[in-house]
Protein backbone atom coordinates (compact mmCIF):
# COMPACT_ATOMS: atom_id res chain seq x y z
CA UNK A 1 0.00 0.00 0.00
CA UNK A 2 1.52 3.70 -0.72
CA UNK A 3 0.31 6.30 1.59
CA UNK A 4 0.15 10.00 1.59
CA UNK A 5 -1.27 13.04 3.10
CA UNK A 6 -2.87 16.20 2.91
CA UNK A 7 0.11 18.30 3.07
CA UNK A 8 -1.13 21.19 5.17
CA UNK A 9 -2.28 19.15 7.80
CA UNK A 10 0.65 18.64 8.60
CA UNK A 11 2.55 21.90 8.44
CA UNK A 12 2.13 25.12 5.65
CA UNK A 13 5.36 24.77 5.28
CA UNK A 14 6.06 23.00 2.50
CA UNK A 15 9.60 21.60 3.22
CA UNK A 16 8.71 20.93 7.11
CA UNK A 17 6.33 18.68 5.78
CA UNK A 18 8.37 16.96 3.33
CA UNK A 19 10.58 16.47 6.16
CA UNK A 20 8.06 14.48 8.14
CA UNK A 21 6.62 12.52 4.90
CA UNK A 22 9.94 11.52 4.53
CA UNK A 23 9.68 10.69 8.49
CA UNK A 24 7.11 8.50 8.37
CA UNK A 25 7.89 7.09 4.94
CA UNK A 26 4.75 8.31 3.44
CA UNK A 27 5.04 8.89 -0.34
CA UNK A 28 2.61 11.03 -2.01
CA UNK A 29 1.34 14.80 -1.73
CA UNK A 30 -1.61 16.32 -1.39
CA UNK A 31 -1.36 19.73 -2.12
CA UNK A 32 -4.13 22.31 -0.85
CA UNK A 33 -2.22 25.14 0.94
CA UNK A 34 1.81 26.16 0.73
CA UNK A 35 2.74 28.61 2.67
CA UNK A 36 0.43 31.72 2.91
CA UNK A 37 -1.61 30.33 -0.18
CA UNK A 38 -4.13 28.26 -2.07
CA UNK A 39 -2.92 26.25 -4.48
CA UNK A 40 -3.77 27.72 -8.10
CA UNK A 41 -2.39 30.80 -6.61
CA UNK A 42 1.40 30.92 -6.32
CA UNK A 43 3.88 32.95 -8.85
CA UNK A 44 5.82 31.09 -11.03
CA UNK A 45 8.67 31.52 -8.73
CA UNK A 46 6.82 29.97 -6.10
CA UNK A 47 5.80 26.95 -8.48
CA UNK A 48 9.25 26.56 -9.19
CA UNK A 49 10.35 26.27 -5.54
CA UNK A 50 7.45 23.63 -4.83
CA UNK A 51 8.52 21.71 -7.74
CA UNK A 52 12.05 21.60 -6.36
CA UNK A 53 11.10 20.80 -2.72
CA UNK A 54 9.19 18.04 -4.07
CA UNK A 55 11.64 16.95 -6.45
CA UNK A 56 14.64 16.52 -3.32
CA UNK A 57 12.37 14.44 -1.28
CA UNK A 58 10.65 12.48 -4.27
CA UNK A 59 7.03 12.96 -3.24
CA UNK A 60 5.02 12.66 -6.50
CA UNK A 61 1.70 14.99 -6.09
CA UNK A 62 -1.06 12.52 -5.72
CA UNK A 63 -3.95 15.28 -5.99
CA UNK A 64 -4.04 19.48 -5.79
CA UNK A 65 -7.54 20.50 -3.75
CA UNK A 66 -8.48 24.12 -4.11
CA UNK A 67 -11.85 25.01 -2.61
CA UNK A 68 -14.01 25.46 -5.76
CA UNK A 69 -17.26 26.76 -5.08
CA UNK A 70 -17.01 26.52 -1.69
CA UNK A 71 -19.06 29.48 -0.36
CA UNK A 72 -21.68 29.48 -3.35
CA UNK A 73 -25.65 29.49 -2.41
CA UNK A 74 -28.50 28.64 -4.71
CA UNK A 75 -28.72 32.28 -5.21
CA UNK A 76 -25.39 32.70 -7.14
CA UNK A 77 -25.67 32.01 -11.12
CA UNK A 78 -23.26 31.04 -13.69
CA UNK A 79 -21.90 34.03 -14.90
CA UNK A 80 -21.98 36.13 -12.09
CA UNK A 81 -18.89 37.31 -10.21
CA UNK A 82 -18.73 35.27 -7.64
CA UNK A 83 -18.95 32.10 -9.85
CA UNK A 84 -16.48 33.57 -12.42
CA UNK A 85 -14.22 33.56 -9.84
CA UNK A 86 -14.33 30.36 -9.12
CA UNK A 87 -14.18 29.15 -12.52
CA UNK A 88 -11.16 31.69 -13.00
CA UNK A 89 -9.53 29.47 -9.76
CA UNK A 90 -10.82 26.13 -11.36
CA UNK A 91 -9.17 26.55 -14.85
CA UNK A 92 -5.59 27.50 -12.83
CA UNK A 93 -6.01 24.59 -11.10
CA UNK A 94 -6.36 22.36 -13.74
CA UNK A 95 -2.74 23.87 -15.28
CA UNK A 96 -1.13 24.22 -12.37
CA UNK A 97 1.50 23.51 -12.35
CA UNK A 98 1.58 24.63 -16.14
CA UNK A 99 2.28 21.34 -17.90
CA UNK A 100 2.15 22.95 -21.28
CA UNK A 101 -0.82 21.25 -21.97
CA UNK A 102 -3.89 23.54 -20.07
CA UNK A 103 -4.63 25.73 -22.59
CA UNK A 104 -5.72 22.78 -25.06
CA UNK A 105 -7.50 21.11 -22.33
CA UNK A 106 -9.25 24.33 -21.02
CA UNK A 107 -10.49 25.09 -24.51
CA UNK A 108 -12.08 21.47 -24.88
CA UNK A 109 -13.98 21.72 -21.69
CA UNK A 110 -14.94 25.28 -22.34
CA UNK A 111 -16.22 24.31 -25.88
CA UNK A 112 -17.80 20.79 -24.52
CA UNK A 113 -19.83 23.60 -21.44
CA UNK A 114 -21.59 25.23 -24.55
CA UNK A 115 -22.27 22.02 -26.51
CA UNK A 116 -23.61 20.17 -23.42
CA UNK A 117 -25.13 23.79 -21.59
CA UNK A 118 -23.40 22.47 -18.86
CA UNK A 119 -20.88 24.33 -16.49
CA UNK A 120 -17.04 23.47 -17.05
CA UNK A 121 -17.32 21.56 -13.77
CA UNK A 122 -20.11 19.66 -14.70
CA UNK A 123 -18.45 18.38 -17.55
CA UNK A 124 -15.60 17.52 -15.58
CA UNK A 125 -18.11 15.24 -13.50
CA UNK A 126 -19.33 13.37 -17.02
CA UNK A 127 -16.45 13.23 -19.10
CA UNK A 128 -16.11 9.74 -19.34
CA UNK A 129 -19.75 10.08 -20.63
CA UNK A 130 -18.91 13.09 -23.31
CA UNK A 131 -17.45 12.40 -26.35
CA UNK A 132 -14.95 15.93 -26.08
CA UNK A 133 -11.78 13.99 -27.38
CA UNK A 134 -9.65 15.61 -23.98
CA UNK A 135 -6.83 13.31 -24.28
CA UNK A 136 -6.24 13.39 -28.10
Amino acid sequence: MKLGVICDGISRDLAHCLTVMDEFELEYAELQFVWDKEVGDHSPEQIREIKTLLAAHHKPVSCLSRHIFAGLTTQNRAGDAQHTQHMEALKRVINYPARGIGATTLDRLTIASKQYNRSIFEVMENIQHLDININN
